[in-house]
């Protein structure tokens, strides 16, 4: 295995290298060594995957194979699908490192939440918190809030509601966040831009943070709800809490200026800053050996655990090219029902979300999801905006990844708190995600009315 973790970390070393050299000088030479590239990681991928990825895998891999012998184009056109969404894979690889300096903070995270716990029920405090958090350092906000609100001497009750807050309000992140994947996927995909679709999401982030907190307060205990449970002793500084926040905040700013001023994809932006700001940033900290301490880690110990996810990445990409070069999705797309009816967005708003669900609920990872939606959904035939599409997409990835016992995030959860098995995470979550899909679908159905 440690052998298998090497290739893989120097095949995604060399995928990385070779990306930053195409976005730099994009010819076809280095197109066609990124998609070999790319090609190499697949095996290493595919090589030593856990039985589920390796048979979704195979079948999308099959499928593309069939797919275009059936419509005699050679098996070479295939190739160019290998590297589509290369940049979406380290995207996620690398997005982590943003958690790495502000792991150093977590004592005087303690401090802060403890002084705002006088003000405020754990409770509340540990859903809105732990939302603030997830839009700065992501996957990272889940460990450091169970560190902070989550104690061994708490009865399992509460700590299943304070996991469940926590949870939730991590997905709910996912649909502003810079930092996420999925609003970046989300954006690359319909061709829309962060702040376009921002005063949208922020609708539907305030509706879904208060559907949360409201149905987890009615399992709520009256003398829980209001209780002051969050302890630590240590005076607050300020100073160290500048040092956590004031970089993230700079760093969402310049993302926000390239997207504005260079029309530079939010994806491409973060998969180029990340390291040098994370390295500048652990430098002002006089962390530098830290810094490279926790790339390695990351390179060679602990993104190599999710290579099957990976492998099914680069497979579903292959599989959706096949289908662009063979024109298939157009022919699917055509037969799709009420294509130019005027009340067709009634549907396929929230069946892009239901749709993205489904599959998640069947181990088919959101981001997959939301590939195929994309792809087979033309929001222009059914009269959507490609922004409100956007974020039909965003609210069935969360959904997806609150409601599914396959979603990372539960998975996290579930391994944090033994006692709590990420089905029954996900079963706890269904009728929340169910009705803020019904929710979102209204609102975005009447936002589309008006843009």
């Amino acid at each position: 295995m440690r052998n298998l973790f090497a290739i893989r970390g120097l095949a995604f070393t060399a995928a990385f290298i070779m990306y930053l050299a195409y976005t730099v000088y994009p010819v076809d030479f280095l197109w066609t060594s990124l998609t070999y590239v790319s090609l190499f990681l697949f095996f290493t991928a595919f090589i030593g995957s856990g039985k589920f990825y390796f048979l979704v895998s195979t079948l999308l891999i099959v499928c593309s194979i069939f797919v275009v012998m059936l419509n005699g184009e050679s098996i070479l056109h295939m190739m160019a699908g290998f590297a589509d969404l290369l940049k979406l894979i380290l995207f996620i690889s690398l997005i982590p490192l943003i958690s790495y300096p502000a792991g150093e903070f977590v004592k005087d995270l303690k401090v802060l939440v403890a002084m705002l716990n006088k003000k405020a029920p754990a409770y509340k405090l540990a859903h809105y918190f732990s939302f603030f958090l997830a839009n700065l350092i992501n996957l990272a906000a889940i460990p450091i809030a169970k560190v902070i609100f989550i104690h061994k001497e708490q009865q399992k009750d509460r700590q299943a509601i304070t996991a469940e807050l926590i949870g939730r309000s991590f997905g709910i992140a996912m649909m502003i966040t810079p930092v996420g994947a999925a609003i970046a996927m989300a954006i690359d995909l319909t061709g829309t831009k962060w702040i376009t679709i921002l005063p949208i999401n922020l609708v539907l982030v305030v509706v879904g943070l208060w559907l949360s907190y409201y149905m987890a307060k009615r399992k709520m205990r009256f003398e829980d709800a209001a209780e002051k449970s969050v302890e630590y002793d240590g005076n607050l500084n300020k100073r160290r809490l500048i040092l956590v926040f004031a970089p993230l905040c700079g760093y969402f700013l310049f993302l926000f200026l390239v997207e504005w001023l260079f029309h530079f994809g939010i994806m491409e932006t973060i998969v180029v800053s990340v390291l040098p700001f994370t390295f500048i940033w652990s430098v002002c900290l006089k962390d530098a050996k830290g810094w490279y301490e926790g790339l390695i880690v990351r390179i060679f110990k602990e993104n190599p655990r999710s290579f099957g996810l990976y492998a099914i990445i680069i497979s579903a990409s292959l599989f959706i090219h096949t289908l662009e070069v063979t024109g298939i999705d157009h022919v699917v797309m055509q037969h799709l029902p009420w294509i130019g009816v005027e009340g067709a967005v009634y549907f396929y708003i929230p069946a892009t979300m239901l749709f993205i669900l489904a599959l998640s609920s069947v181990g088919v990872h959101q981001f997959i999801g939301m590939i195929f939606a994309a792809k087979l959904i033309n929001p222009e035939l059914f009269g959507m905006d490609e922004a409100v599409f956007s974020s039909a997409l965003l609210v069935g990835f969360v959904a997806g990844m609150q409601g599914s016992p396959f979603s990372g995030a539960n998975i996290l959860i579930s391994g944090l708190l033994p006692q709590l098995s990420s089905y029954e995470i996900g079963k706890n979550n269904g009728v929340y995600v169910l009705l803020w899909i019904c929710i979102s679908s209204i609102l975005l159905i009447c936002i589309n009315q008006f843009i």
